[in-house]
């Protein structure tokens, strides 16, 4: 992999700045994991190679880049409907919940690469990502019975 955009002490908005303008430049983008919200998939400090989703439309079970107002998340597409119009859903692995609709275009990237300490590894997984739509389901339902 290259080397990782320097995004980690920069403030969200030129964080989020520069690896769009990155992504709408080069064939794919590589920075660090912050967070553990994706844990075991990804740890913090992997280094995550990213290409746009003009070049590349995730399937159900990637691993996307969304923005989140100023900032940016990486979380799994669980819900992924075919319709142009209708509205995907993406989750972290370790969130309780799902994360709020988004359209097709507001996935900016997908998650080609991971490396970390033991080297090379997939972050692609149709079956994590069902099991993380059914915690996701669960929880839904929880709130709705209580």
């Amino acid at each position: 992999m290259s080397d990782p955009i320097p995004t980690i002490d920069a403030e969200p908005a030129r964080s989020h700045a520069l690896v769009l303008g990155s992504l709408a430049d080069f064939d794919a983008v590589s920075f660090r994991v912050t967070g553990d919200c994706m844990l075991p998939a990804l740890v913090e400090g992997d280094l995550v190679r990213v290409t746009s989703t003009r070049r590349q439309s995730p399937p159900f079970g990637d691993v996307v880049l969304v923005a989140t107002g100023p900032g940016l998340r990486l979380h799994r597409l669980v819900w992924g409907p075919p319709l142009p119009f209708a509205r995907w859903r993406t989750k972290g692995d370790r969130a309780p919940g799902f994360d709020g609709p988004l359209r097709p275009e507001g996935a900016l990237g997908t998650v080609v690469g991971v490396e970390g300490p033991q080297g090379l590894r997939p972050v692609f997984s149709p079956l994590r990502a069902m099991g993380s739509l059914g915690r996701g389901l669960v929880a839904r339902l929880r709130r709705l019975v209580t």
